[in-house]
């Protein structure tokens, strides 16, 4: 009776495991395919985050490049720019004395508070230093000025004649500033606040 008893027994065992592992199979499979698909998700995050970290580091060497190039070059003209906004600054100076400074120096004026003073300067940096350093529209607002210097110098000795003539200066100091700071603007690469 033992061993019918045992058949059986071993039979619902033998069923019972079949069924069990013929789950334990599907349920395996089933488990391969999903980490197969976490697998490749994965993979695929990996390559694409390799090739996305490429591109940025090339779009980032790129840019860095770019922007080294055009500092280096700003900076190699510095001390060209630098000089030159010096003469630029002194020469508007030099055109508003001319146009605000009396024809006839006051007793006990400085040289440098004269007009005859700021009229050699002006032709000092007209044809010396601002040759080198000026842009075509500079050169040409300090020709137009420097011939109105000329015309108020034939009518100084009577000051009063030269009143619309030393007025006309202060419209040309004006279009001389103005190109001086559209130079400026031009050779530093950056725009100015708004004069107006």
């Amino acid at each position: 009776m033992h061993s019918t008893h045992a058949v059986p027994s071993r039979r619902r065992d033998g069923i019972l495991t079949g069924e069990i592992f013929s789950g334990a199979v599907m349920a395996g499979e089933a488990d391969k395919a999903k980490i197969s698909v976490d697998q490749r998700v994965t993979n695929l995050i990996n390559r694409y985050s390799v090739i996305g970290g490429v591109v940025v580091a090339i779009i980032g060497a790129g840019w860095t490049l770019y922007t080294w190039d055009e500092v280096a070059v700003r900076e190699s003209q510095k001390p060209f720019l630098e000089k030159q906004l010096e003469y630029y600054i002194e020469a508007s100076k030099v055109a508003a004395k001319l146009t605000i400074l009396p024809l006839q120096s006051p007793t006990g004026a400085t040289p440098e508070e004269t007009w005859d003073w700021a009229k050699q300067r002006f032709w000092e940096l007209h044809w010396g230093e601002l040759v080198v350093f000026e842009d075509k529209d500079v050169r040409l607002a300090m020709a137009q000025f420097g011939r109105q210097v000329s015309e108020v110098e034939k009518c100084r000795p009577r000051p009063e004649e030269c009143l619309d003539a030393q007025a006309r200066l202060k419209s040309l100091s004006l279009e001389l500033s103005r190109a001086i700071r559209a130079s400026i603007q031009s050779g530093w690469g950056y725009n100015l606040p708004s004069a107006n």
